[in-house]
């Protein structure tokens, strides 16, 4: 997990959009950042990556994503 998350942050450092094989990456790295396991607990980055792994057909991606809308506070 620890290096899916060093590869997937080299690209959004250099400003280039990550494209992991499959959308279960994404999922990962969205629940990684909701969760703050291995990274600062960020719910923005944890949608951004959720909405990538929805992108790519991920139903725990669209899932989560869904559920994180949810329990957003306006």
């Amino acid at each position: 997990m620890k290096s899916c998350l060093v590869v997937l942050g080299l690209f959004v450092a250099l400003g280039q959009d990550a494209a992991p094989v499959t959308a279960v990456e994404p999922y990962r790295l969205g629940r990684a950042y909701q969760t703050g396991k291995g990274v600062k607990k960020d719910l923005a980055q944890a949608e951004y990556w959720y909405r990538k792994s929805a992108a790519g057909g991920d139903a725990r991606g669209r899932k989560a994503l869904e559920e994180l809308e949810q329990r957003r506070v306006w």
